[in-house]
């Protein structure tokens, strides 16, 4: 991480580079890829004001805050930064979850029940394959469920697209 202090009409001092650092490097905490900080102290008469610019990978934070203390001024800037970020994160962590498409079992059932608009309680009749594709078409239905006479299992009739009868045997 890149740290740069610039100032106008300010004296640099030790003291006051390494509190901007030691400030500037608990954002580290927050952040894991912070590529450049550029700090701009000035001093106005009686007003004081330290602008801040943090680079991240595809994303700028800044700030700017006013105080009669350059250090309370510093801190201001840095309390804002940090609300910036812990919003960016909220933004992302909300992005990701729903990009993973992470779903509770409840939001599961509740979204397959409203893939069947129409639920019927259904009793299969004993019949034969001609017999089902004839109650299908009296029933004007794309499909009849049924047990078949010979075989005792469950079949399935329905309407093919090209318009022929198809026929399903159900092993269970």
């Amino acid at each position: 991480m890149q740290i740069n202090i610039t100032g106008r009409n300010v004296k640099q001092t030790e003291a006051l580079k390494d509190y901007v650092t030691k400030k500037i490097e608990r954002l580290s905490r927050y952040l894991d890829k912070i590529i450049n900080v550029q700090v701009k102290l000035e001093v106005e008469k009686y007003r004081h004001i330290a602008e801040l610019k943090i680079h991240i990978e595809g994303h700028i934070f800044k700030a700017t805050a006013t105080d009669r203390d350059l250090y309370a001024a510093v801190d201001l800037a840095l309390d804002k930064v940090e609300r910036q970020i812990s919003k960016h994160k909220e933004i992302l962590k909300k992005h990701h979850t729903k990009a993973a498409g992470k779903r509770t079992e409840e939001e599961e059932f509740h979204k397959e029940e409203e893939i069947f608009t129409v639920v019927r309680q259904y009793e299969p009749k004993m019949s034969t394959p001609k017999q089902a594709v004839k109650e299908m078409e009296s029933q004007s239905s794309s499909f009849y469920v049924f047990i078949n006479t010979f075989t005792n299992k469950l079949n399935v009739t329905y309407k093919r697209v090209n318009g022929s009868t198809g026929l399903i045997e159900l092993d269970y």
